[in-house]
């Protein structure tokens, strides 16, 4: 048996026995369900786009590996380049049946101000992907899936580098305004997604407020600021952010009020717009020491936290960073820059992908249904938690509608581990973590449930799931792996990592 699965065996069995010296918590009153933000869903009660997206280049996925792999997480949307070499891709994703979102940026026509360049650039991807486009009527035997979203980004704030002293956003604005015009024109269905900064949380580079005039670099905030300043607000249907903080986790780095900021500058201007996330990701450690990049386990635990943090803040898409890893020669401050974001590697599933899936079989439509926690520091509840709190456990618990009538929740601490007494709704409960993708079962008649109703969990920087759909076969499986004494007994749980 590998030491990582026999690990987390032993972490579930004291899991039920209660053998382990964390701090234990008492279980506290909810917060008030958030409503979700207007746009989410469409009459029927139903997203209008997928919540679960992978960026990359087409190119990357048009291999059957590749896109196996992507269909096989679970990944309804894909946000992508477009142009002449994405065609295939984008025909793959359409006999997949994957959604496409478009990304079209301006860079290239903003450096220069050629504006009409860009404009003209827009109308022809428009006529040749959108609604009635040329791909599709050259390609009856495919199903058409036009693209319906257009990312107009690719960080503009810091590649945008102008002649002159004309700032990016007002370069940006600028294009923004002639992709509109254009798009709008192809169909009054397509939906704009505009935007896309990187420093949008704290202690990212640039900070959020970041404006360098010289170098024309500005951070998340104060690009959006910049761009609604020159009107730009009118001509886009939802906004996006890039809030990488690697290799800090999102939680610990202000990703919901980064997310309230967004929500309080669109208000200002007139309404909320869905928010999205085209590019969110933690590289992962590989080759020399890089004090950028996490561990594989990090990098799957803290995917799960910005998901469960989006969805509970409305976030309308997200699309993961990458299909693959992205290497590059440059070598800068003694380290490569390897961007090794990938949710696969050689034709496998990374933890990160795995904990992903699971998560979409559990959650295919978050939508929350109660706040247990919400990032409450311990510490500063005493009386309601503990005895003996550590200052710095914030903990967040989040009730989903799972799959089908089911019931699921996500917590996890962005500091010391301890333990909570969850009140749940059923008598029998299956956990799930990224070591535990089998699933073990909690229930009042083995006693890990309490007459009252309570399970007496670890909280730990990993997240957990807590679902009311148990199976049989976990029911099973629990005892097969549980009852025994004698570790060397158990049999590792399908699916565990190695």
């Amino acid at each position: 048996m590998k030491s990582r699965t026999l690990a987390a065996l032993v972490l579930a069995a004291v899991q039920l026995c209660g053998c382990v010296g964390m701090t234990w918590a008492q279980g506290g009153g909810a917060a008030a369900m958030p409503q979700e933000p207007a746009g989410l869903r469409d009459a029927d009660g139903n997203r209008v786009v997928p919540f679960y997206g992978l960026y990359c280049w087409a190119s990357d996925f048009v291999s059957p590996q590749y896109l196996d792999l992507v269909k096989q997480t679970g990944f309804g949307l894909i946000s992508t380049t477009l142009g002449p070499d994405q065609e295939k891709g984008v025909l793959a994703a359409a006999r997949s049946g994957i959604e496409i979102a478009g990304y079209f940026s301006p860079n290239r026509w903003a450096k220069t101000g050629d504006v009409k360049g860009y404009r003209a650039a827009v109308r022809e991807a428009a006529a040749r992907f959108g609604p009635g486009g040329s791909l599709w009527k050259e390609n009856p035997d495919v199903p058409a899936r036009p693209v319906r979203y257009w990312v107009i980004d690719g960080e503009p704030g810091t590649e945008l580098k102008p002649d002159g002293d004309t700032m990016p956003d007002e370069a940006y604005t600028a294009c923004l305004k002639a992709a509109h015009a254009e798009l709008k024109a192809c169909s009054k269905e397509c939906r704009i997604v505009a935007m896309g900064p990187i420093g949008c949380v704290d202690g990212a580079l640039p900070g959020p407020n970041y404006v360098d005039k010289e170098r024309k670099v500005m951070g998340g905030q104060a690009f959006i600021h910049g761009v609604h300043k020159h009107g730009g607000f009118p001509y886009y249907d939802c906004i996006d952010l890039h809030p990488f903080s690697f290799p800090l986790p999102p939680d610990s780095t202000g990703l919901a009020k980064a997310l309230n900021w967004v929500k309080d500058e669109c208000r200002k201007r007139g309404k909320e717009r869905p928010i999205w996330f085209t590019e969110i990701g933690w590289p992962m450690a590989y080759g020399p020491a890089n004090p950028f990049h996490t561990t594989k386990d990090q990098t799957a635990d803290y995917m799960i936290r910005a998901l469960a943090l989006s969805a509970r803040h409305g976030v309308q898409c997200l699309t993961l960073t990458y299909v693959n890893d992205q290497f590059s020669p440059r070598r800068e401050q003694g380290y490569y820059l390897l961007k090794s974001y990938g949710f696969f590697k050689d034709g496998k599933l990374r933890p990160v992908a795995k904990i992903t899936k699971l998560m979409i079989e559990l959650i295919p439509d978050p939508k929350v249904l109660e706040i247990v926690g919400d990032g409450e520091n311990i510490g500063e509840a005493a009386s309601r938690w503990s005895d003996r709190p550590f200052a710095d456990s914030a903990f967040y618990c989040y009730k989903f509608r799972g799959k089908g009538d089911s019931e699921v929740y996500c917590l996890w601490t962005e500091g010391k581990p301890f333990r909570y007494n969850l009140k749940v709704p059923k008598d029998k409960m299956v956990l799930y973590n990224r070591e535990l993708l089998g699933g073990i079962v909690y229930s009042k008649e083995s006693g890990s449930i309490s007459a009252a109703g309570e399970m007496r969990v670890p909280v730990t920087g990993t997240p957990m799931f807590i679902s009311t759909a148990v199976s049989p076969e976990q029911e099973a499986a629990t005892k097969n792996y549980l009852s025994p004494t004698d570790y060397r007994q158990w049999k590792p749980i399908e699916g565990a990592e190695d």
